[in-house]
């Protein structure tokens, strides 16, 4: 008789516990199921054992505790074990995304400075820089899709008989028809001089990700003032291009 009276007493104590903390039983559906279900060989009892724990059947859990104390273990070490596959190979492949990343986390452009190939082209013999492109500016591809990369390239020239500082250069693109539209540059290289008879190679990347119609085009930044940069015939080429 006092043995009965013991276990209602044992019984109405835990059922209130439980009553009074909800998260528990939260706490079972979170962590036992996916925990006895990774498992193959134990995915039976893992589901009854939540299923019976959401009931607050706790006269089973405590059978459990008292005749099969390897199940905690099993817990214990499957969470573990799980926590580990998790955080370590899951989570790092989850993480990988294939999106664009915004224009500030582009790979740096590269630059490099040789003599100029093509000596006729210096202009006279007065006392001043003169800065054109040699090679116009040329794109990986002019149809991609969202998420891709474009490369760009081209290359200028100082053909004048001063040397001249140059903050940045770089294709500068919008996505759109004019230069007021959405900003969608190559990244720039800065600050470097070319000395008379000296051509710059440009070099970079850009992934675009929105679908539109773009353009891009040589730019240039001396004294703190970007502007455009013609060729030898005094034109300024422009390059559509289209990501859909």
């Amino acid at each position: 008789m006092e043995q009965q009276e013991e276990e209602q007493a044992l019984s109405v104590s835990s059922d209130t516990e439980l009553s009074q903390s909800p998260h528990r039983v939260r706490f079972s559906l979170f962590w036992k199921i996916p925990l006895r279900f990774v498992s193959g060989g134990f995915m039976i009892r893992g589901f009854k054992a939540a299923a019976l724990w959401v009931m607050n059947d706790l006269k089973f859990l405590r059978k459990i505790v008292t005749l099969r104390p390897t199940l905690a273990v099993e817990v214990v070490v499957l969470g573990l074990v799980s926590y580990i596959l998790f955080s370590l190979v899951l989570l790092p492949l989850m993480g990988t995304s294939t999106k664009a990343v915004p224009n500030s986390e582009q790979p740096e452009a590269t630059y490099s400075i040789s003599s100029l190939k093509n000596q006729k082209a210096l202009r006279g013999s007065e006392d001043k820089s003169y800065l054109v492109i040699m090679e116009e500016l040329q794109l990986s591809q002019v149809y991609a899709k969202p998420d891709e990369t474009i490369e760009a390239r081209f290359t200028i020239a100082n053909i004048g008989n001063a040397p001249i500082a140059i903050d940045a250069i770089r294709a500068g693109g919008r996505l759109g028809q004019t230069w007021e539209d959405e900003h969608a540059d190559f990244p720039p290289t800065r600050n470097f001089t070319l000395q008379p008879g000296e051509q710059c190679s440009y070099l970079a990347q850009r992934t675009f990700e929105k679908s539109g119609n773009y353009f891009a085009e040589v730019v240039i930044q001396i004294n703190g003032k970007w502007g455009g940069l013609a060729n030898l015939e005094d034109k300024y080429p422009r390059i559509w291009f289209d990501v859909a």
